[in-house]
């Protein structure tokens, strides 16, 4: 939509343009009279001067003016401007049948705004009309064209003199504002300060239900509701002395006969002697105020109702403290009656020690506007009285604080339960805890007694199988001295024979031979020393079954630690047989004081752990990592204490695994492999000798435990 303080100033514009042009005709005219009056002595200097004086004037005019003739309009004269507009220069126009100010019209419009232009030459009238034409670039433009025809005297049309100009930047600014004014969701319109619309766009139509023509035709205050019309004769009379803005409601008769509300904002220009509107439809929002208001009303009551119903004590305090609103149970708090209370301050209601204490959490609400719970006791016909109070600030519509709303809830019977219940969970946490400790106590007794029952089963067995094998054993040791020496006394007797009877018989040669009786001399003592260092050997190992099983020692012995490592080593020889390197480092140590088995059963646990790990691999961080090597280290590390370390090289142990490696039943083994026992069962006979055993362990670096023990063991004492 084009603006009204931009088409007056065109008008303006083509006004004194259009005397301009008048006033060139004028000077043409005299030109061209001095002309014909001037000497030829004057006549080179006068026209110089006078063409000068056109050219700057024309030079001046911010269109292209023109002069044509004929129905072609074929350019007589038109100054540079129309480079500017058209693209051509004014050299490409004059006197040129091909190039005309016709040609440049759209083809669209080039018929009409031709007849249009010789209507208006006909009739001795101007015309100004606006139009597209082609560019020399190939794009549109948009022109003003503003031209009159001049005639002589006899009335014969000697041509037309005109002026363009350039209004496509205006022409893209009228329609960008068309867009928002069509396209807008509010109503927009431009009226008169004759009472009638001007303009008004499609939302009109699609609000009120009437046409756009019924809408023009009457006086738009006939569409408001008789009731409103006083208020927006009020609030549009500011319009009528000045540019200000005004913004109001009023209620719009639509077709149907129902009335919409609008909610208005509107300006004007006296100059123009219009005013610009836009209305938007509140109509819904109305609806809905009013309903929340008849709800806010509803609520209203049915609050009331059910603050007089509740057993809490309700009330309302302004900012100076005084009591607004209390509900039945609060006055009965307070021992006082509604009408009491209402107006008081807690000075008035409650013993000075607990008025300051409720005044001081009143301005903590009022000051900081942060909700406040808390518990008061507060004396009562009844006796003291505990209640839990939540305070809050109670705000206005604009946001302003007005005062603070509590709610009290008696609560002393739940605190005495509370604490009824909190004793009674103190004795049952107690409980709970001393049934932890025998729950614990009872899982390592079981462990123990498991592990104990193993080694205990192991030793019967261990010390049966020696029996049994001590038996034959030491039968085969000791007849092999008498066969030995029976054997020895036979050969000394074959000697004896062949000295004597140095020709035997050819049967006695001929059976010499035969048995190869040289060799049998020399071989059957050396087949008697083999069986004779084999049974010494099965009655040594037979001696480590029964040191490492120690059946027949009950209670504390002073023993040698080496011999148990020995007698657990010999135990698992067929195991460590398997590419495992055992290297000792056995240190001078005393005597040391102990329970046997169970040391031994230590040994048995921590150097059969050490043979698994080094099964699943070696660790690829230590020394001599390729060979499975397991390290016994022993040293004497004060006078009365001693220091085992089992050392391997395997994988190693993650530190979330080491943290639990000594619970009852805590396995990394797989099932059938463990039953996570074996270190628990240690750490407790380590214990139970009053030392201690600690595990050192990195994935990839294998493991050391260290078990320190006492030379004496105090239990002795």
């Amino acid at each position: 939509m084009m603006s009204a303080d931009r088409v007056i100033l065109d008008a303006q514009t083509y006004q004194s343009l259009q005397q301009e042009i008048a006033e060139l005709r004028q000077r043409l005219t005299q030109f061209e009279q001095n002309d014909r009056a001037t000497d030829e002595f004057e006549l080179p200097f006068t026209c110089s001067v006078r063409e000068k004086q056109f050219q700057s004037l024309i030079a001046n005019i911010p269109g292209a003016v023109y002069r044509c003739r004929g129905e072609r309009w074929i350019v007589e004269f038109i100054s540079d401007a129309i480079a500017r507009i058209s693209g051509y220069p004014a050299t490409d126009f004059i006197n040129n049948p091909q190039r005309t100010l016709i040609d440049l019209i759209h083809p669209e419009e080039r018929d009409l705004i031709q007849q249009t232009f010789n209507q208006a030459i006909a009739t001795k009238q101007p015309c100004t009309l606006e139009y597209r034409i082609l560019h020399a670039n190939g794009s549109t433009r948009w022109v003003s064209h503003k031209g009159q025809g001049f005639w002589s005297e006899n009335g014969t049309l000697l041509g037309i003199d005109g002026i363009l100009f350039d209004i496509s930047d205006r022409k893209r600014t009228e329609e960008e504002r068309e867009h928002f004014f069509n396209f807008s969701l509010d109503m927009a319109c431009v009226a008169g300060f004759d009472g009638y619309f001007k303009r008004i766009n499609p939302q009109w139509e699609k609000t009120l239900g009437y046409s756009r023509e019924q809408l023009k035709t009457q006086p738009f205050l006939e569409l408001v509701h008789p009731d409103d019309r006083e208020s927006t004769i009020a609030a549009t009379q500011g319009l009528a002395t000045g540019s200000v803005i005004v913004s109001f409601e009023n209620r719009y008769r639509t077709k149907d006969g129902s009335y919409r509300w609008l909610l208005w904002s509107a300006t004007s220009s006296l100059e123009q002697q219009l005013v610009y509107a836009t209305a938007r439809d509140i109509t819904e929002r109305k609806l809905r105020e009013k309903t929340l208001k008849e709800t806010n009303q509803d609520l209203e009551i049915s609050l009331k109702a059910i603050i007089e119903a509740t057993s809490d004590a309700i009330f309302f305090k302004d900012c100076q403290g005084r009591y607004i609103l209390v509900n039945s149970s609060c006055a009965e708090v307070l021992s006082k009656s509604i009408e009491e209370i209402l107006g008081q301050d807690d000075t008035a209601l409650f013993p000075p020690e607990i008025a300051t204490r409720l005044q001081a959490n009143d301005e903590e609400v009022l000051s900081t506007g942060k909700t406040l719970s808390i518990e008061d006791a507060i004396l009562t016909p009844e006796g003291v009285r505990i209640y839990q109070t939540t305070k809050d600030i109670c705000r206005n519509g604009r946001g302003e604080i007005i005062g603070l709303v509590g709610v009290a809830r008696d609560i002393t019977k739940r605190r005495k339960a509370e604490e009824a219940l909190q004793r009674s969970e103190g004795q049952l946490r107690e409980k709970a805890r001393e049934l932890e400790q025998t729950l614990l106590q009872l899982k390592k007794t079981q462990a123990q007694l498991i592990q104990s029952e193993k080694m205990s089963s192991l030793g019967q067995m261990v010390a049966g199988i020696a029996h049994e094998i001590n038996n034959p054993v030491n039968f085969i040791y000791g007849n092999l001295n008498h066969i030995e020496g029976n054997s020895q006394d036979l050969f000394e007797l074959i000697g004896l024979y062949q000295q004597q009877y140095p020709q035997a018989n050819p049967i006695i040669e001929e059976t010499i031979d035969e048995i190869d009786l040289d060799f049998i001399l020399e071989d059957v003592p050396q087949v008697l020393a083999s069986m004779k260092t084999g049974a010494e050997r099965i009655r040594q190992i037979v001696l480590s079954l029964r040191n490492f099983a120690r059946l027949d020692e009950v209670g504390l012995k002073i023993i040698d630690l080496h011999e148990g490592i020995e007698s657990t080593l010999t135990v698992l020889k067929h195991r460590l047989k398997r590419n495992i390197t055992t290297l000792k480092k056995y240190g001078t140590l005393p005597k040391v004081e102990c329970y046997p088995a169970q040391i031994n059963q230590v040994w048995l646990s921590l150097l059969t752990n050490a043979i698994d790990a080094l099964e699943m691999g070696t660790g690829i961080d230590v020394v001599d990592s390729l060979v499975p090597t397991i390290t016994i280290q022993t040293e004497r590390v004060e006078e009365d204490l001693i220091q085992v370390c089992i050392r391997d090289n395997g994988i190693g142990l993650p530190s979330k695994v080491k943290d639990k490696i000594f619970d009852p039943f805590f396995t990394t083994k797989p099932i059938g492999k463990g039953t996570g026992l074996g270190l628990s069962v240690c750490y407790q006979i380590v214990q139970k000798h009053g030392g201690t055993i600690e595990v050192y362990s990195k994935p990839g670096r294998g493991s050391t435990f260290q078990i320190v023990l006492p030379v004496r063991n105090s239990s002795s004492s």
